[in-house]
C-alpha cells in the first residue's frame, strides 16, 4: 500500500466523512493552539490502531505543519499496516489559509 497526497480541498470534503481519522503529528503545544476538529495526536492514534485492528474501512489522513513529516509517518504506517493512508498537502499551515472554518483555534485538544 502507499501514502497518498491529498489536497486541502479534498481534505475539506473528507472531513464530512464519519469514517475518517485525522492523525495530527505535530507537538502537543501546537495541537493546543490549533487543530482540525476531532483529530487525534499521533500517540493516541498508535494506541487506537492497536486496539482497533480493522481499520480497512476508515480513511486515515496524517497531517503536520507543512506536509513532510506526515508523509514520512504515513508511509511507514502504510508499509507496516498494509493500508492506504493519506497525507495533507502543504500541511495544516496551508489548509488553515484556505479552510479556516475547519480549524479549531485555541482551547483544549481532545
Amino acid at each position: 500500500m502507499a501514502c497518498r497526497i491529498v489536497s486541502g480541498d479534498e481534505m475539506a470534503c473528507f472531513i464530512k466523512n464519519e469514517n475518517m481519522i485525522v492523525v495530527d503529528t505535530r507537538p502537543s503545544t501546537m495541537l493546543m493552539k490549533y487543530h482540525i476538529e476531532n483529530s487525534m495526536s499521533y500517540s493516541e492514534f498508535l494506541t487506537f490502531s492497536e486496539n482497533n485492528k480493522d481499520l480497512s474501512n476508515r480513511r486515515i489522513v496524517f497531517i503536520c505543519s507543512r506536509g513532510h513529516k506526515s508523509y514520512r509517518l504515513g508511509s511507514i504506517f502504510s508499509r507496516n499496516s498494509g493500508l492506504t493512508v493519506y497525507s495533507l498537502e502543504g500541511g495544516i499551515t496551508e489548509f488553515m489559509q484556505n479552510h479556516p472554518d475547519l480549524v479549531v483555534m485555541g482551547g483544549g485538544f481532545r
